[in-house]
């Protein structure tokens, strides 16, 4: 029989989102047609609102006007909290410049709003037991504890983690796309000039094919979209590898508009076996352009899936009467 305090120590564990398979492994941004488009991909759902095509899976949330965020990670429930608090950042540096963030601070919005998070997590974790604050441990820790308790208290802080990092993509007001990095233990990279980037398990396989096509200049801010869309998600299929990166992709291009239009990733995953990996296939602009379809697109055709669906099932029926 389980104990009590086996049984309350059972329900006091806290669920993460990943426990139920609610997490990013791998995330993608390559920029191409001379500067003036950002190719995205990732391998999981994403299900936030706000910055969304209607038929596709993946959905980016808009952390400030011109810029979006793609995560890699487990730790996916701080999210909200985490971009609520960089649009508040941002929204106060618009009022208070009356311009625009540049992109560095749109970075450093970001990781702050990231460090305050984990801040909270190791308040609440660690420091709340003991009837410290970060600030109050900081200043009055080392005075109020003993050297053991002190130690300790170090110790535990530093296994708090948020297994959390950002894809930030977008616009400056020069229109100048741009790919940065943020979240996780390191301060905010910028991997605009070379022009694409991957974050997650799964990244280190995502940019040895990328590396790869850069060599032979199949990859570059200067190629069509359609031949970034066939780079990039090649990547994504070489990342699947890597351990825990699904199957599943989710593509979209992002422009200056801002414009959102989705990849349709089964066609280009059946060239990409039959014909390329790693390889560029034959007549690719042709065979995929009409793969990139605009969310009102994407819902003529849902539409008449389900029309036809429909009156498939009719006639079914009908046939059985």
């Amino acid at each position: 029989m389980m104990s009590p305090s086996f049984a309350l120590r059972r329900i006091e564990k806290t669920h993460r989102l990943a426990d139920w398979g609610f997490n990013v492994t791998v995330c993608i941004a390559a920029i191409c047609n001379d500067h003036k488009t950002i190719v995205l991909a990732s391998d999981s759902k994403v299900s936030f609102a706000d910055f969304s095509s209607d038929m596709a899976v993946l959905k980016f949330e808009t952390l400030f006007t011109h810029w979006l965020t793609l995560f890699a990670g487990e730790d996916t429930e701080h999210i909200p909290f985490i971009l609520e608090r960089a649009h508040e950042l941002l929204l106060a540096t618009l009022k208070r410049k009356s311009a625009s963030p540049t992109p560095t601070q749109v970075a450093n919005a970001l990781q702050r709003a990231y460090d305050e998070r984990l801040d909270a997590e190791i308040t609440a974790k660690v420091l709340r037991r003991y009837n410290f604050t970060g600030k109050s441990f900081r200043d009055e820790g080392k005075r109020k504890c003993t050297a053991s308790v002190y130690n300790s208290i170090c110790t535990k802080i530093a296994l708090v983690k948020l297994s959390l990092k950002f894809l930030i993509v977008g616009f400056d007001s020069k229109k100048e796309p741009r790919i940065m990095v943020g979240g996780g233990e390191e301060t905010p990279m910028d991997y605009t000039r070379l022009g694409f980037w991957a974050i997650g398990s799964g990244a280190d396989a995502a940019l040895s094919s990328l590396m790869y096509h850069r060599q032979r200049q199949q990859i570059s801010t200067m190629i069509s979209v359609e031949q970034c869309v066939y780079v990039v998600a090649a990547s994504k299929y070489m990342a699947e590898s890597a351990r825990d990166v699904g199957e599943h992709t989710s593509m979209m291009t992002l422009d200056m508009s801002p414009a959102l239009n989705t990849i349709m990733d089964n066609p280009i995953r059946k060239i990409w076996k039959e014909e390329g990996a790693p390889r560029l296939p034959q007549n690719l602009e042709s065979r995929i352009r009409p793969l990139i379809v605009t969310p009102e697109q994407a819902r003529s055709k849902a539409n008449e899936a389900i029309e036809y669906f429909t009156q498939s099932a009719s006639r079914k029926s009908a046939g059985r009467q």
